[in-house]
């Protein structure tokens, strides 16, 4: 059954689908990282990160683990990839503690990518990534409030 689901999706987004050029915004992520996460708590979180190409350089894929300095770090998995049928760049995660989830963006605007959830889901967040120069970048999460917005995540990565 998964097999012809997929099969189906492909057909419907189709191979020759014209593309924007793959990743090339992106190509300064690939490579080994090394990130610190404040999310509310007094020592920051460490999180190793792994960007490559994959599928024959249709996605962009990312593996980081999470280290909650107790044995319950979080692995994931993550894919990006260009959607021609929506006109945006879809994110999807896959983590080790059974979470999951699925963004959007509109690409790259100067430093800034920004993703968001689809509109009908319950979940609004903003995710902005930053490119900082070729060895640094940051990502945050804000969620909004009644006072507007609060930032629930905020990390900084480093090549290495």
């Amino acid at each position: 059954m998964h097999i012809s689901l997929f099969a189906f999706i492909a057909i419907l987004t189709g191979p020759g689908s014209p593309v924007p050029e793959l990743f090339k915004n992106d190509q300064f992520l690939l490579g080994h990282w090394q990130c610190e996460v404040s999310q509310g708590q007094s020592q920051p979180l460490k999180e190793v990160a792994t960007y490559s190409l994959a599928l024959d350089g249709k996605w962009l894929l990312l593996n980081y683990r999470l280290d909650r300095g107790t044995k319950d770090s979080v692995e994931t998995t993550a894919y990006e990839g260009y959607d021609p049928r929506l006109r945006k760049w879809v994110y999807t995660s896959f983590a080790s503690d059974g979470t999951y989830g699925t963004s959007y963006s509109d690409g790259w605007s100067g430093n800034t990518k920004i993703y968001r959830p689809a509109p009908s889901d319950e979940r609004q967040f903003l995710f902005t990534a930053t490119r900082e120069n070729q060895n640094r970048f940051r990502e945050r999460v804000d969620v909004p409030t009644a006072q507007g917005s609060s930032t629930i995540f905020d990390m900084t990565c480093r090549r290495g």
